[in-house]
């Protein structure tokens, strides 16, 4: 056999009738799909967002002043031993006035900043999966809520300390600790998802501040007239706020679900709704 032969009869049994590459030679064929990109874990957008609610001068003034305002909002019972109780649930409503009047405030902010200053259109196009977005910036607001119940405990503690040791008085544990946590929160869970849930609904830090502190007073008011003074048990967050930090449970329970359903679950899942559909622009 030549050396021709020899050839061609080597290049038809490896590479295929007729001239080609080399054996080494990758053989060209559809376009390999890429690997689509792994998604960001939920814990570093949970860890971005708290980044995000307290990395401004303006949510770290809002939690001092609720701070300062909680520690002397314990002068009341202090100072005014006659016409305030002393019950360990007096000091602790007294503790978290700052935190219920402020804690909603910063959270709606941290929801509806990132669209007047438009931070939005980053934040989709990092993770476009906006459900996950959202649900991580709802877990900040329940994680400061809890916090906020941390600090209401410790300020009341100290300001019942005060009570006991610097002026002998005492302080008495109206209802068991543990359904005071409990109470406590629940009423700063409520306060605060109702809140990111009307910010998530209007978009606008102005109509979803007005809308937590203003529609549900109105509301209220509303409904201690006539024939619907019935329904305003089931419908006025305001008194289920307080039955919860009170701790009265017994006999409260379902008009505690009606209203949490009314003021909590209603705007969260239109905002939610809301956000998904929303055009960034």
């Amino acid at each position: 056999m030549t050396a021709a032969a020899r050839a061609t009869q080597t290049a038809t049994t490896t590479d295929g009738p007729g001239p080609g590459p080399g054996p080494d030679a990758v053989t060209p064929g559809p376009a390999a799909a890429r690997p689509a990109a792994a998604p960001i874990p939920f814990a570093r957008l949970v860890r971005v967002e708290w980044d995000k609610c307290l990395g401004t001068r303006a949510t770290r003034w809002l939690l001092a002043v609720a701070t300062a305002v909680s520690v002397l909002c314990q002068l009341v019972p202090l100072l005014l031993p006659d016409d305030v109780d002393q019950w360990a649930s007096v000091y602790l409503g007294f503790g978290s006035v700052g935190y219920g009047v402020l804690l909603p405030v910063v959270v709606i902010l941290a929801l509806t900043s990132e669209w007047t200053q438009r931070t939005v259109l980053v934040t989709f196009t990092q993770e476009p999966r906006r459900a996950r977005v959202l649900t991580a910036k709802l877990t900040v607001g329940v994680l400061l809520s809890l916090l906020a119940v941390v600090a209401t405990f410790a300020i009341a503690l100290g300001g019942m300390a005060v009570a006991g040791w610097g002026l002998d008085r005492s302080v008495v544990a109206d209802h068991p600790w543990g359904l005071l946590v409990l109470g406590f929160v629940l009423a700063s869970v409520v306060g605060t998802v109702s809140a990111m849930g009307f910010a998530a609904l209007f978009g606008s830090s102005a109509a979803a501040i007005v809308s937590v502190y203003l529609v549900p007073t109105l509301w209220g008011v509303v409904f201690s007239f006539g024939v619907l003074r019935k329904l305003s048990p089931w419908l006025d967050s305001a008194r289920s706020t307080t039955w919860m930090q009170e701790a009265r449970f017994d006999g409260h329970l379902g008009q505690m679900a009606v209203s949490s359903a009314l003021w909590v679950l209603v705007p969260l899942v239109a905002g939610f709704v809301r956000t998904l559909r929303r055009e960034v622009s």
